[in-house]
């Protein structure tokens, strides 16, 4: 038989197969030998596994890479990966994209932030509880201090009297924060006195003022009244002053009052 006929035995065959599968295990480790890397240093190697001898003819079939430390085959995974539980990066360094929806809900209740935090997309109203503190200069509505003086009369024969003014029309509100007046009546009488005020929309309000007697002189007692308040009042509102007596004289008394304080 001449030579170009010549034709392998089965077992030629098997041998051939060995020795490339050998040398495709055993040449990355010489590459990485040859680069200065351990010998044990885990390259991952394609093998060709032989799965059949037959007719002469070796079929063979492709496998995933394979760590030649361990023996584990390798995976190649693509697309989108889902994680649950608890992911913890050491050292991972510079910047982390993160796409989507971020939940952290085991932050610290307080922050602390440095630099410029844009809060444009925040509500027009936030709400505010507990203390704020405001450092610098706040700037409040301007305010127009008043002063108005009233005088009346309690008639002869008569038990009650009044004395009427009229709150400033220049702004919205008056607030009221002195009260100070004196009352000429007969000795031996005891004074009641209000201070009542109707607002133009008609409602009405009214408070009690306290007294004290000073002295008596020529059969006048002498009553001063001096009370802080804090009394607002609706801009153009009709203020009086009532003063009654314990009981009907004959002789007149006079009421002296003067209310303080600043318009909004």
């Amino acid at each position: 038989m001449r030579n170009s006929e010549r034709r392998f035995s089965g077992s030629n065959i098997t041998i051939m197969v060995v020795a490339v599968c050998a040398t495709a295990v055993l040449a990355p480790l010489s590459v990485a030998a040859a680069n200065g890397a351990p010998a044990t240093s885990r390259q991952a190697t394609a093998v060709v596994k032989p799965t059949a001898v037959a007719a002469g003819r070796v079929v063979t079939q492709a496998v995933s890479p394979r760590d030649p430390i361990t023996g584990s085959w390798a995976r190649i995974i693509g697309g989108a990966q889902q994680v649950g539980g608890t992911v913890k990066t050491v050292a991972s360094g510079g910047t982390q994209k993160v796409q989507g929806t971020v939940t952290v809900g085991n932050l610290p209740a307080t922050q602390p932030v440095s630099g410029t935090v844009n809060v444009g997309n925040l509500p027009a109203t936030q709400p505010v509880s507990g203390t704020v503190g405001i450092s610098g200069s706040v700037q409040t509505a301007p305010q127009a201090p008043f002063d108005l003086a009233t005088s009346g009369f309690i008639a002869y024969n008569s038990d009650t009297g009044s004395a009427t003014t009229t709150a400033p029309t220049s702004a919205s509100y008056s607030v009221i924060q002195t009260i100070s007046g004196s009352l000429y009546i007969p000795a031996g009488y005891s004074p009641n006195v209000a201070i009542n005020w109707t607002a133009p929309d008609g409602s009405t309000h009214s408070t009690n003022l306290p007294q004290s007697y000073t002295s008596t002189f020529s059969s006048t007692a002498w009553y001063a009244i001096s009370v802080p308040v804090n009394l607002y009042v609706k801009s153009g509102s009709t203020i009086t002053f009532g003063v009654g007596i314990s009981g009907v004289a004959n002789v007149g008394s006079q009421m002296d009052f003067d209310i303080s304080g600043y318009s909004v």
